[in-house]
C-alpha cells in the first residue's frame, strides 16, 4: 500500500512538472513590473588562469507580477526559483515570474572576460604544471598576472579586483607575499591582493610546500562605485601658505644679503687698490730710505766740518772762499726747502690712508666664534664649500686685525716724525736764511768782525741739524717697520677681497636657488587643492552606471558581478573518487525515489 501511494506522489509530481506553460500562455501574460535586475557571472578557471566554463544567475526584483523578457545568447537555461517554464527565441528569454525574488541560470560559450588572468607556477625555480606535483614537497612559486582588456572598457575602468589565495601553513607555509594582505582564518591563512580599475598588476608568493595542496584561487570583480568626499585641507592649505610665505622671506633675505655682499664687496674692492697703492708708496720710500739717511749724515758732517774749520782760524781765513759758502748754504736751503714741500702732502696722503685702514680693520667685528658655533656651521644644510669661504675669510679678517694691533704704534709714530722733521727743517731753514743774509751784508771790512757770528750760526746749523738727523733716522726706521709689517696687512686686505668676492658668488648661487625655490612654491596651496582634486578624480567612481554584461538589450541593471575561481589542487585518493563518480551517475528520479527508501 505505501509503494502504491509513493508511485502515486511520484506520477502527480510528474504531471505537474512536465506541464508547460505554452508560449501562447507566456505570451498573452501582461508585462512584469521589476525595480532592477542583477548579474553574477561565475567563471570557472584552470589552474593557470584560463577560462574553462562560465554561466551567469540572472535576478529580478518583481513588484508586479508579470511576463519579463530578457536577453542572452545562451546554450541553456534554468529557473531556480520555480517550475515554470522559461521559453528561448535566439536570444531572447521569456518567462512569467510572481512578486518577490526570482532567478534564474543562462548557461553561455566561453566569452571573452573584461580581464585576461595568467597563473604560473615555478618548482625550485622551474615552471611546472601544478598538478604534476601534487602530494610533492619543494620551493614553490605562483606569480598571478592580470592585464586589463580593453575591449570591456566599462568593466575595466570602474570595477576592482580582489583575490584570495587560502593555504594550509602545514602543506603550503607562506614566505613572502608583496602587496598582499595576509590573514588568519581559522586554521588556514587567506592572502588578498586588490588591483585598481584601469590598473595592470602582477602578484608573487614564495613559499615551501609539503606535500602539496592547494585551494581554489578566488577572483571577485564588482564596482567600485563609491563617492569620496573632499577631505578638509584647510588647515593643510594654511600650513603650506606659511611655508610658501617663509621660503619668499628666506629668498628676500638673501637678496638682502647678496645686496649688502656687493656693497662689501665693492668697499673693499676700493680698499684692496688703495692698500697696494699704499703698500707700493711704503716699500718706496723704505727703498730710499738708506740714501736720505746717507744724504743727511753727509750733510751733517759738512756741517760739523765748517764749524771746525771756523774754530780758531779767524785771523787765517781766506774771505775769497766765502761766495762758494753762500752759494753752498743757498742750494743747502733750496734742497731743504723742497724736501720740506714734499713733507706736508706725504704726511696729509699718509695720515688719511692710516685713517681708511684703520676704519676698513676697525669695521671688521670683534665677535669670536665658538668652536661649537663653528661646528653647528659645518653640520649645518648650506653649502659646504661656502662655508669653508666664510670660515677662511674669517681667520684672514682676525689675523689682519691682530697684525694692525701689534704694529699700531708703528703706524702712528710715523705722523709724528713727519711733523717733528718738518719743524726742524723749518729751524734750519730759518738758520741758512740767517747766515746767507749775514753774507751777502758782510763788505772787506766788516767780514773780520762778522767771521765769529758767522762762526757761533755754524755752530747753532750744526746742532739743529743733529737733531733733525736723528729724527730722519726715526722716521725711516718706522717706514722700515711700517713697510715689513703692512706685506701681510696688505696680504689679509687682498684675501679678504678675494674670500668676500667668492662669498658673493655662492650668494648668488644661493639666490638663484632661493628664487627658483620662491618660484615654485608660491602656488603650492593652489596647485597643492589642484592635485587633491585630481586624486579624488581618479579614486572617484561615482558617475559608474552599470551596464549588462550579457546583453547591452538589457534594462534596470542594478549590479554586476564576476565570481571566478580556479580548480581545487588536491590529492584524490580512488576510492573516494569512484564513490563520487558512482553518485554522479544517479540520476534526478533516483535520488528522488531515494527519499522514499
Amino acid at each position: 500500500m505505501k509503494r502504491i501511494f509513493s508511485m502515486l506522489i511520484c506520477l502527480m509530481l510528474v504531471t505537474m512538472i512536465v506541464s508547460p506553460v505554452y508560449a501562447e500562455d507566456i505570451g498573452s501574460e501582461p508585462a512584469a513590473v521589476y525595480e532592477n535586475k542583477d548579474e553574477v557571472i561565475y567563471v570557472n578557471l584552470t589552474s593557470d588562469g584560463q577560462t574553462n566554463n562560465m554561466y551567469v544567475v540572472n535576478g529580478f526584483q518583481v513588484t508586479e507580477p508579470g511576463k519579463i523578457i530578457d536577453y542572452g545568447e545562451y546554450n541553456e537555461v534554468k529557473n531556480l526559483t520555480s517550475l515554470a517554464e522559461i521559453e528561448q527565441n535566439n536570444d531572447e528569454v521569456r518567462f512569467l515570474a510572481e512578486e518577490g525574488e526570482f532567478y534564474y541560470q543562462g548557461t553561455f560559450e566561453k566569452s571573452q572576460l573584461p580581464w585576461d588572468i595568467s597563473i604560473r607556477y615555478f618548482w625550485n625555480g622551474e615552471e611546472v604544471n601544478p598538478k604534476e606535483k601534487l602530494g610533492e614537497s619543494g620551493k614553490l612559486k605562483i606569480e598571478i598576472q592580470v592585464n586589463q582588456n580593453e575591449e570591456n572598457s566599462v568593466f575595466n575602468d570602474y570595477y576592482l579586483l580582489q583575490i584570495g589565495v587560502t593555504t594550509e601553513p602545514e602543506k603550503v607555509k607562506v614566505l613572502q607575499s608583496e602587496n598582499g594582505t595576509i590573514a588568519n582564518v581559522g586554521e588556514k591563512e587567506q592572502i588578498t591582493y586588490t588591483v585598481m580599475p584601469g590598473q595592470d598588476e602582477r602578484f608573487t608568493i614564495e613559499a615551501e610546500a609539503n606535500n602539496f595542496e592547494l585551494a581554489p584561487i578566488e577572483i571577485n570583480a564588482l564596482p567600485a562605485n563609491i563617492a569620496v568626499e573632499k577631505p578638509d585641507t584647510e588647515e593643510m592649505t594654511e600650513d603650506i601658505t606659511t611655508l610658501s610665505d617663509a621660503i619668499a622671506s628666506i629668498d628676500e633675505g638673501v637678496g638682502d644679503l647678496q645686496t649688502g655682499l656687493s656693497e662689501l664687496e665693492d668697499g673693499l674692492g676700493e680698499l684692496n687698490d688703495g692698500s697696494s697703492e699704499f703698500y707700493q708708496g711704503i716699500e718706496k720710500i723704505s727703498a730710499s730710505s738708506n740714501e736720505l739717511t746717507n744724504a743727511s749724515n753727509e750733510i751733517k758732517n759738512a756741517l760739523h766740518a765748517i764749524d771746525q774749520s771756523l774754530s780758531g782760524q779767524t785771523d787765517d781765513v781766506d774771505f775769497s772762499a766765502l761766495g762758494q759758502l753762500r752759494d753752498g748754504l743757498k742750494e743747502m736751503k733750496e734742497g731743504l726747502g723742497t724736501g720740506q714741500e714734499s713733507l706736508k702732502p706725504l704726511k696729509d696722503s699718509y695720515e688719511k690712508s692710516l685713517d681708511a685702514l684703520e676704519t676698513a680693520i676697525w669695521s671688521i667685528p670683534d665677535s669670536v666664534l665658538k668652536e661649537e658655533e663653528i661646528n653647528s656651521l659645518l653640520e649645518s644644510n648650506a653649502d659646504p664649500n661656502i662655508i669653508s669661504e666664510l670660515l677662511k675669510t674669517y681667520e684672514a679678517a682676525k689675523q689682519i686685525q691682530y697684525i694692525y694691533d701689534e704694529t699700531q704704534a708703528a703706524f702712528q709714530a710715523v705722523p709724528t716724525a713727519l711733523s717733528q722733521m718738518d719743524r726742524s727743517l723749518l729751524e734750519v731753514s730759518g738758520a741758512l736764511d740767517e747766515m746767507i743774509t749775514g753774507l751777502d751784508n758782510l763788505d772787506s771790512q766788516s767780514l773780520l768782525d762778522g767771521i765769529n757770528q758767522l762762526q757761533q750760526g755754524i755752530r747753532v746749523l750744526s746742532s739743529n741739524y743733529d737733531h733733525f738727523h736723528d729724527g730722519l733716522v726715526e722716521y725711516t726706521d718706522g717706514i722700515d717697520t711700517v713697510a715689513s709689517s703692512y706685506g701681510d696687512i696688505d696680504k689679509g686686505i687682498h684675501d679678504l677681497h678675494n674670500g668676500t668676492m667668492q662669498i658673493s658668488d655662492g650668494v648668488g648661487e644661493l639666490k638663484d636657488g632661493t628664487s627658483e625655490l620662491a618660484s615654485e612654491t608660491t602656488n603650492m596651496p593652489q596647485e597643492m587643492e589642484q592635485e587633491v582634486e585630481k586624486m579624488l578624480e581618479e579614486f572617484d567612481f561615482s558617475d559608474y552606471e552599470p551596464v549588462s554584461f550579457i546583453s547591452d538589450k538589457n534594462e534596470k541593471i542594478r549590479t554586476v558581478q564576476f565570481v571566478m575561481k580556479t580548480e581545487e589542487l588536491i590529492v584524490e585518493e580512488k576510492e573516494e573518487v569512484a564513490e563520487e563518480a558512482q553518485q554522479e551517475q544517479k540520476s534526478f528520479w533516483q535520488k528522488f525515489l531515494d527519499l522514499f527508501r
